[in-house]
């Protein structure tokens, strides 16, 4: 993994010599600052704005990608003429038109029950909270006592062992919380998958930024045939080719990546 900036002068040529780019991008941890509480994220407005310039350039197709609902994820970004994928991919929405993965849609019964259960079990514990998010759930325990951690899983597990067992849902971790999702090979790489194909950019270079481990999907797709970023420091075990420190540095790259294509 090599460090952005440092490749700057051989990327930028590559940007330039692409016929489009399809830029893409996480939310939570790469375009927002990592909070306590999921509802208080925010894009700073210099990076809405890099955002929203870029989506105005012919040179560009621009999405953000994440584990939020489609519903949640457009109102936090609120930005028009992109395209936006939530629940992890599940849903997606572009200028023309809305996917829901088919079989994505019989699950809410199940996280309806799952998500009361889990309410109920964990609801002794601080810094707890879990969020139905329709196609998918979460249990997020960033602000609870690390020595309730363990405890928090093993619930957890209890709780949900019945149904992963059965392949009625499916576990995925990410930065302090705890997922699931419909037991489908699905995820944000298959969503980058299904743009490419369904808005026709077999030809546009991709770029994807992400900070979490449910973004490695989308650096796999990437391998080979665009341009991987990871945001935080560099880890061994990412996928990714790229590398920036925080958000402040994506701004920065977005940024230069605009100042490219300035007549």
């Amino acid at each position: 993994m090599q460090y952005l900036f440092k490749d700057w002068p051989h990327l930028s040529q590559v940007f330039k010599k692409a016929s489009r780019i399809l830029l893409l991008a996480d939310f939570d941890g790469t375009l927002a600052s990592i909070v306590d509480r999921p509802e208080l994220a925010e894009m700073s407005l210099k990076m809405r704005m890099l955002l929203a310039n870029l989506a105005e350039k012919p040179h560009f197709t621009v999405g953000i990608l994440s584990g939020r609902s489609l519903s949640d994820l457009k109102k936090k970004a609120g930005i028009e003429g992109i395209a936006y994928a939530g629940n992890h991919g599940f849903e997606i929405e572009t200028s023309n038109d809305v996917y829901v993965h088919p079989k994505a849609l019989g699950i809410s019964k199940f996280l309806n029950e799952v998500g009361d259960e889990l309410k109920t079990s964990l609801s002794s514990f601080k810094g707890v909270f879990v969020e139905n998010k329709g196609l998918t759930l979460s249990i997020h325990y960033r602000l609870a006592p690390l020595e309730d951690v363990p405890k928090i899983n093993k619930i957890f597990s209890n709780t949900v062992g019945h149904c992963l067992e059965k392949s009625i849902l499916k576990k995925t971790v990410g930065k302090k919380v705890l997922e699931l999702r419909p037991p489908i090979d699905w995820n944000k790489g298959s969503a980058i998958l299904w743009l490419i194909e369904k808005l026709g950019l077999k030809n546009e270079l991709p770029i994807y930024l992400g900070d979490d481990k449910t973004d490695e999907d989308a650096f796999c797709v990437l391998k080979n045939k665009g341009i991987s970023i990871f945001v935080g420091e560099p880890l061994i075990s990412s996928k990714a080719a790229y590398y920036l420190r925080d958000t402040l540095e994506v701004e920065d790259f977005l940024e230069k990546l605009g100042a490219l294509f300035i007549k």
